[in-house]
């Protein structure tokens, strides 16, 4: 599907004292705010005053929801295929930029098969889609509810952040990174205990 038939379907709705709002063809992406504009080939939205984005992804069983006074939204075009069905174009989320006081929530399937969540504050933050990886500035914090690894939730704290959202980092890759310059960075942390064998 190429990115120019998105014109014809943007769903712009603008009444006096509501939000304008976006929603993607495939309902994979919405975006609502005071203002909306959007670029000429229609794959840029800079969203301003109260702006709130929502994208889900049914093929990755994910979904990430941000709120912040001004988000530039990039997207683009793949094709989601699920075993035994055809291809279907859908909406991807190539990357978004917050600024002002910024709440991404991250929901995805843990290694358990239960879902897990992030929630993460900042005064500012940026999102690429295609390494799926989140930077976090300006008094971060960040609560992960994952079940399967901490016995309560894990909080962190610093003046910078960088969190693999990816559904599986692998042994080797990093989910949270956090740092403070001056001052330091804390972690709370209760490991689940592993069950004896």
């Amino acid at each position: 599907m190429r990115l120019a038939v998105l014109v014809s379907a943007v769903i712009l709705l603008v009444t006096p004292g509501l939000a304008a709002t976006y929603k993607s063809p495939d309902g994979a992406l919405s975006v609502s705010a005071r203002t909306i504009d959007v670029n000429a080939k229609a794959d840029t939205f800079i969203a301003s005053g109260k702006a709130h984005v929502s994208f889900k992804d049914p093929v990755a069983k994910t979904s990430l929801v941000a709120d912040a006074e001004k988000i530039t939204v990039v997207i683009g075009s793949i094709k989601n295929a699920k075993p035994g069905k055809s291809a279907v174009a859908g909406t991807s989320l190539k990357s978004a930029t917050l600024a002002g006081p910024v709440t991404m929530v991250y929901t995805f399937t843990n290694s358990a098969g239960g879902v897990s969540r992030i929630t993460a504050t900042a005064d500012n933050a940026d999102y690429d889609g295609e390494t799926d990886i989140a930077h976090l500035t300006g008094h971060v914090k960040i609560v992960n509810d994952d079940p399967s690894l901490f016995a309560e939730p894990a909080v962190m704290t610093g003046d910078k952040a960088t969190v693999n959202l990816a559904p599986n980092p692998g042994p080797e890759g990093f989910r949270f990174r956090v740092e403070s310059s001056p001052g330091m960075s804390t972690i709370t942390v209760t490991p689940k205990p592993k069950e004896a064998q």
